[in-house]
């Protein structure tokens, strides 16, 4: 894992995961939960070729409370893909919900966040999760 630690204030733990979507994709996680983390867990969706560090001064200000995970979507050179996929928005919007059901895990509440392309990825799984984020932000 890269050391994001610049991005975790004190009492803030960060990991990196892989989460499997499907046969052919699994996809990067990067976890930064406070030592508190009773809240409700924010998900960070980001553009077409953002990177993490676009978003280290959001991170390090919304985890001091919150729980935050960083998806990185199938267009990343983290993502460990096997074979011919796909690319599309409808196909990352099923990614983003498979990974959101595997971190909370029937837990109830979350907010989702996307930017530029991440937004459109945000919108497209919102129609397939169970249960919906308190909101959206765009």
């Amino acid at each position: 894992m890269d050391d994001y630690s610049e991005y975790c204030q004190q009492g803030v733990s960060c990991s990196e995961r892989y989460i499997k979507v499907n046969e052919s994709v699994s996809l990067r996680v990067l976890g930064f939960i406070p030592a508190d983390h009773e809240k409700v867990p924010i998900f960070i969706i980001g553009g077409l070729a953002t990177i993490v560090e676009s978003f280290g001064q959001i991170i390090r200000e919304l985890s001091r409370d919150f729980p935050v995970w960083f998806i990185e979507t199938r267009d990343r050179k983290t993502s460990r893909i096997t074979g011919g996929v796909s690319y599309s928005i409808e196909t990352m919007g099923i990614d983003v919900s498979t990974v959101i059901r595997s971190v909370i895990k029937g837990e109830k509440g979350f907010v989702m966040m996307g930017y530029s392309f991440g937004s459109s990825i945000m919108v497209e799984s919102y129609h397939l999760l169970d249960d919906k984020p308190r909101c959206l932000i765009f």
